[in-house]
């Protein structure tokens, strides 16, 4: 069994590729330039209190705020400006025990 972390293969995808091609037994001479393009990356709260406070809202409630950011903002962008005022890209980086532990 191969166990890999998230962060190894964003901080060094070449070497992290040759370990899964080399326990898998398959030519770990292969490289590709997409290894290192930035996809789906995630989001992370950016404040943890707002974030709890809108987590513990009823469906309703979200949906009548939802709509009327939409009415405020063309839908389109609604989600645009909340993820950018709510969320900050990526993810906090892992401690170096918890990262040991795994």
């Amino acid at each position: 069994m191969l166990i890999l972390l998230s962060d190894d293969l964003k901080s060094n995808p070449e070497e992290t590729m040759v370990r899964v091609f080399e326990f898998l037994g398959v030519n770990s001479t292969f490289r590709s330039p997409s290894w290192y393009e930035k996809r789906h990356e995630g989001l992370s709260p950016r404040f943890w209190v707002l974030n709890k406070v809108i987590a513990s809202m009823p469906s309703p409630v979200i949906d009548a705020l939802n709509m009327s950011m939409a009415k405020i903002v063309k839908y389109k962008y609604a989600k645009k400006v909340i993820e950018r005022l709510a969320y900050k890209r990526g993810y906090p980086p892992m401690e170096d025990d918890i990262r040991n532990m795994l």
